[in-house]
């Protein structure tokens, strides 16, 4: 009978615990009801007060952190929402959805600012970048080093020409994604006009190495693939360069600009048939382009084959009557077939450019 006793007072005892562990605070019970009414601050005032009587209480936690969320208090929220996690994982999944909802909007908020902002000038502009630059820094806030939030962030600050905070970030970016194509490219590029700008070879030698590891996500980005090729050069290595046009060629062969800058690198290196042959390929895609046309007709002019220079520069001035670069080449092409009147007449159509500048 004692026995028997025993094991009833046991099983009692066992389920007043559970019903002890099961039931919610007063503090608790009026914060629910004040969510429900999107009374967010009475219920903030209510939790606070749940957690300091109880601070392993999970749901008051949880809730407390929705509540700093809600006033846009994300550190907080983050805060709260750690707490709930190490007392239980039973939160986990509502924890992650609220992060998403919260950063969702901001991250959107941001990237919407950016992409305003390049059809915008001036203060416009910057002040649409300044909104994306801090949409995402709140999305940052909500999301640790999310990797799109990063990127975003690195690039409206180069937009804004904080080049500093902007390469602090996107190497940051690089360090968690070692693979993340936008930032490598993004932050090659930066360098490589750095390298423009301030005519220094450690910054395309920069360019050179992250441009190469684009190429190696994909070897078809042609714009990479162009800029590579032009900080070889820089640097000084013509054979690369050349090689990276090769390549870019291949895939891309009716690209005019990989013929164009493939062509004007030969030019420099003394291969003057072999540029003008490249010069041609151009015209052969893109009749009317003016650049190719004269750099092809004074090619032909240094090579002294003054009658295929001839109807290219007479197209550049028919495309364009205020060419100046094609009446001085047909000046001198006139000169030397012996045709005096033409080149008398271009002569003249030359200086009054000069003087109309």
């Amino acid at each position: 009978m004692k026995k028997a006793n025993i094991i009833l007072l046991t099983v009692v005892m066992l389920v007043s615990g559970l019903l002890i562990v099961r039931c919610e605070s007063p503090q608790l019970k009026g914060a629910m009801i004040y969510i429900q009414q999107s009374q967010w601050d009475k219920a903030k005032n209510l939790l606070l007060e749940a957690v300091d009587v109880n601070p392993q209480d999970a749901k008051a936690h949880f809730w407390l952190g929705r509540c700093y969320a809600q006033d846009g208090e994300f550190a907080k929220m983050n805060q709260h929402f750690e707490i709930t996690k190490k007392i239980t994982p039973k939160f986990n999944k509502d924890i992650d959805d609220a992060r998403q909802y919260f950063y969702r909007q901001h991250f959107n908020r941001g990237i919407n600012s950016f992409n305003a902002s390049l059809n915008r000038q001036g203060e416009n502009r910057d002040r649409l970048l300044n909104q994306a630059v801090e949409e995402l820094k709140i999305a940052l806030i909500i999301i640790k080093d999310d990797i799109n939030s990063l990127v975003g962030l690195g690039t409206a600050y180069l937009q804004l020409g904080k080049n500093d905070e902007a390469v602090k970030v996107l190497q940051k970016a690089i360090e968690i994604d070692p693979k993340n194509k936008r930032a490598l490219t993004n932050l090659g590029l930066y360098y490589y006009n750095e390298g423009v700008t301030e005519n220094k070879t450690e910054y395309y030698k920069k360019a050179v190495d992250l441009f190469e590891k684009v190429l190696e996500i994909d070897p078809g980005d042609v714009k990479v693939i162009q800029r590579l090729a032009l900080a070889y050069e820089k640097i000084g290595k013509t054979d690369k360069a050349i090689e990276a046009y090769d390549k870019a060629i291949a895939s891309f062969p009716n690209n005019p600009d990989l013929y164009f800058n493939k062509a004007a690198l030969l030019y420099e290196k003394g291969e003057k048939e072999e540029a003008i042959k490249l010069f041609n390929k151009v015209i052969e895609i893109a009749p009317d382009d003016q650049d190719a046309l004269c750099n092809a007709g004074y090619t032909y002019i240094e090579l002294e084959n003054f009658k295929e220079a001839l109807p290219l520069f007479e197209r550049v001035v028919k495309l364009n009557p205020k060419n100046k670069k094609g009446w001085d080449g047909l000046v001198i092409v006139y000169t030397r077939l012996g045709m005096v009147k033409e080149a008398n007449e271009a002569l003249k159509k030359s200086k009054e450019l000069e003087k109309n500048k």
